[in-house]
């Protein structure tokens, strides 16, 4: 399975790219929303992964432009803030995972949104 990881922080990036890849994962970064773009539309991403607190773009507005390009791709967006707090009104990320993330929380929402997303691949 491959996931798309945007982290603007390295640290938090790093961490995040060394859990996923201990739990199996194919995993591709990028630094920005606008470079998770330019990656994403390489293609062949299960999964799409992000901070909220991106600069410029953040990653609600980043999620909302993949399931554009593909809205079968499953969405995690992971924040310090919580749902409730970066809710707009405009559609939502499959998940929320709050930091600091555990791997076992990791590896549950990358199972469940999967599981959410070859179900809107079916309909």
């Amino acid at each position: 399975m491959r996931i798309l990881l945007v982290e603007d922080d390295v640290v938090v990036r790093t961490t995040l790219e060394m859990m996923l890849t201990k739990l199996g994962f194919d995993v591709a970064v990028a630094g920005s929303a606008e470079d998770g773009i330019s990656l994403f539309g390489d293609g062949g991403f299960d999964v799409v992964m992000t901070d909220y607190g991106l600069p410029g773009i953040n990653g609600l507005m980043f999620v909302r432009q993949i399931l554009r390009i593909s809205p079968a791709t499953g969405t995690i967006i992971v924040s310090g803030l919580g749902a409730r707090h970066c809710d707009d009104g405009g559609p939502l990320a499959d998940r929320w995972l709050e930091k600091p993330i555990r791997p076992a929380d990791l590896s549950a929402a990358i199972s469940s949104v999967v599981e959410e997303s070859l179900s809107r691949m079916a309909s």
